[in-house]
């Protein structure tokens, strides 16, 4: 079991404990009050990187909310692994063969379907949500430094994009700063769609705090070079895991 599926298994486990802990209490004896807006901020992990987002939300029917959303993610390759070149001095890692680091803005509508409602106090709320619209795409070239060598006594060290054809692991020093390359950065748009389980378990009615675990898919109509070589793709779909802090409002 990899390191995205454990937490996202602890987290789900807490949530259901959690509810399961309050299920001697006695149910709410009164109506609910019914919240008709609630603002949120959203940190998610997935497999293929992270993410951070707000979420707006405003009833549309008693167990239906309309979803209005904006989530930054990073976009990984499955073929990225971090390597030092041991032989260099005050060395830093670096993904060798990576040209371009990927982000995606999602803007995004979709809704939220309750499927259980939360019958106590600090019981959990069970239900569904989707999203769907543009997937924009900002892929920034990588930057290293390199030292470059000067006959046998030595090199001189400078900070170049990274080309495949150029540069060797031998005189590859390290990732440069994560600000070189701003300039150069390229938008792809795209579109996208999310589906997932929500379980909201906040003890406040005016609170909000849930998980929501489920995949997002990113398709784009060129393939987007991440690595160097053949083996880059146009769609991405990963699996992902939410934690949802936010307040209800009239």
């Amino acid at each position: 079991m990899n390191l995205f599926a454990k937490i996202s298994f602890s987290a789900l486990a807490v949530v259901m404990f959690s509810g399961a802990a309050y299920a001697q209490l006695p149910a709410k004896s009164e109506a609910g009050l019914l919240y008709r807006q609630e603002v949120a901020g959203v940190a998610t992990l997935q497999s293929n990187g992270w993410g951070f987002g707000m979420r707006y939300g405003k009833q549309k029917t008693a167990k239906v909310k309309h979803l209005f959303t904006f989530d930054l993610g990073t976009m990984k390759h499955p073929k990225e692994t971090k390597i030092i070149n041991s032989f260099a001095t005050d060395a830093r890692g670096y993904i060798y063969g990576k040209m371009n680091s990927f982000t995606v803005l999602r803007p995004h509508y979709g809704q939220r379907h309750i499927l259980f409602k939360k019958l106590r106090e600090s019981g959990v709320e069970l239900g569904y949500t989707w999203s769907a619209g543009p997937s924009i795409g900002l892929l920034k070239p990588i930057y290293l430094e390199v030292c470059r060598q000067i006959g046998t006594g030595g090199c001189i060290p400078s900070t170049e994009k990274y080309d495949p054809e150029r540069h060797s692991q031998a005189e590859i020093t390290g990732r440069a700063a994560g600000t070189k390359g701003l300039g150069e950065i390229r938008f792809k748009p795209g579109l996208s769609a999310r589906m997932g389980f929500y379980f909201e378990f906040s003890p406040y009615d005016d609170g909000l705090k849930a998980l929501e675990i489920g995949t997002t898919v990113d398709v784009f109509p060129q393939e987007i070079q991440i690595m160097a070589g053949d083996n880059n793709s146009f769609w991405f779909q990963s699996l992902y895991i939410s934690f949802i802090f936010g307040k209800k409002m009239f």
